[in-house]
């Protein structure tokens, strides 16, 4: 089986280094470790993480990394945040050809609720217009808890703008966090509208326990756990999905070197 073209690691791997918000030091470290990109979760309600975003595409380039993605969220009923920046000026300052993931969130409303789509899509529309005037994609992310919780979730809300500058992320961990079934059809269901894959390592939290405090999987490097890595890769292939895949890594122990070496080691030999 070929192995894909691009694989990128969230910048969350190193949200507890030296090299936090660094993404030249990121960048250097990817490369010199096989991977092709870096990816970047944006805080657009700090001027501090608003000149992270402003810097992170040049900094990682000198690094020897294009971007992969940027990552927000959209929480419909608190935007634009309180002295914080729009998703609109988010998409101004991307360059042509660049992804920008949304997970959404929405006051009020329940994870997953279909009746809510038409209040979404008027605020997603505009964003929409303004990427593809951008040359931007707007890849729509799924989120344990969130209005878009399931990949089902971001696929109807594509097919309903059915516009070439909205695509989907297929989120391993929270595909498996949230009910964990049904993976080939859930691809398959995917396939025409992905624009980004991502994984991670994972289990059950132990007994009693919830992971970082509130989630019910754990987010371990690539390879570890009974997340079904063989599955996920074959389901892929079986798509023909050829595109970028990253690695999540939000509270991973250990040091980013470490944890990242064992990620794409694993990733390899399941490929």
């Amino acid at each position: 089986m070929k192995a894909l073209s691009t694989i990128y690691a969230f910048d969350n791997y190193f949200a507890d280094s030296p090299m936090a918000g660094d993404p030249v030091a990121q960048a250097t470290l990817l490369k010199s470790l096989g991977y092709g990109a870096t990816y970047h979760s944006m805080n657009r309600k700090t001027e501090e993480g608003w000149k992270k975003f402003l810097d992170w595409e040049e900094a990682s380039r000198r690094g020897g990394l294009p971007v992969a993605a940027c990552y927000t969220v959209l929480e419909i009923g608190k935007e634009p945040p309180e002295g914080g920046h729009s998703v609109d000026e988010v998409i101004a300052h991307l360059p042509s050809g660049s992804v920008l993931e949304l997970a959404i969130s929405m006051v009020g409303a329940q994870a997953s609720d279909a009746s809510r789509d038409a209040e979404l899509i008027d605020v997603l529309r505009p964003l929409v217009d303004l990427s593809r005037s951008r040359g931007v994609t707007i890849s729509l992310y799924h989120h344990i808890w969130f209005l878009l919780e399931r990949i089902e979730d971001c696929v109807r809300v594509a097919e309903k703008i059915n516009d070439p500058a909205l695509r989907v992320t297929f989120c391993g961990y929270h595909w498996y966090a949230v009910d964990g079934g049904e993976l080939p059809a859930k691809l398959r269901l995917a396939a025409p509208w992905m624009r980004l894959a991502n994984l991670c390592g994972s289990r059950p939290a132990p007994e009693g326990m919830k992971f970082a405090g509130c989630l019910p999987k754990t987010i371990e490097p690539v390879g570890e756990g009974d997340f079904p890595l063989a599955e996920f890769v074959q389901g892929l292939a079986d798509i023909g999905y050829s595109g970028p895949v990253g690695f999540q890594g939000y509270k991973i122990d250990g040091k980013p070197p470490e944890t990242l070496a064992r990620s794409i080691e694993a990733w390899r030999k399941a490929n």
